[in-house]
């Protein structure tokens, strides 16, 4: 998935909460890792707190989506007026260059979520994906077995 921002676009948003306890903490430490105590200290000192931006987030190659509404959780905790607009639901399938979705709002606010969720994105629908991959070569729906790492276990919440 990649990123790329356009400005001065009219905000557009809507926000879904089902997520639970546990995919809240993921992006809560998420957002601590990426940007520490001090946020995003380049985009605070060299953007315009009054900028206004319009950020497209395209799909890199064919996919399976995953991870929509975990990017407009993060979106959310970034700025709560900060909007993502949605064009394919978790699940759906797309091609390269397709816009997946959209972030309207505060041009730091913006550069602050788009690591996040970006990499929200990338990992969440490249397991869809390769799942998806996995049952269609299996011809029958199951690829057997429970293999479930101990390593993934917290991103099932999500």
């Amino acid at each position: 998935l990649l990123f790329s921002t356009n400005h001065e676009s009219p905000g557009i948003g809507g926000r879904h909460d089902s997520m639970n306890r546990i995919s809240h903490a993921l992006i809560d430490l998420a957002l601590e890792e990426d940007l520490g105590d001090g946020g995003d200290l380049t985009s605070s000192y060299f953007v315009d707190p009054a900028h206004r931006s319009r950020g497209e987030i395209k799909a890199r190659e064919a996919a399976v989506i995953s991870g929509m509404e975990v990017a407009t959780e993060v979106c959310q905790k970034v700025d709560p007026e900060l909007h993502f607009k949605v064009f394919f639901g978790d699940g759906s399938s797309v091609e390269r260059g397709d816009i997946v979705g959209e972030m309207v709002g505060s041009t730091q606010s913006i550069l602050t979520a788009e690591r996040t969720v970006l990499n929200f994105l990338q990992r969440l629908s490249g397991i869809a994906t390769v799942t998806r991959r996995f049952l269609r070569i299996s011809r029958i729906g199951k690829a057997g077995g429970s293999s479930r790492g101990r390593h993934e276990s917290s991103y099932r919440a999500l």
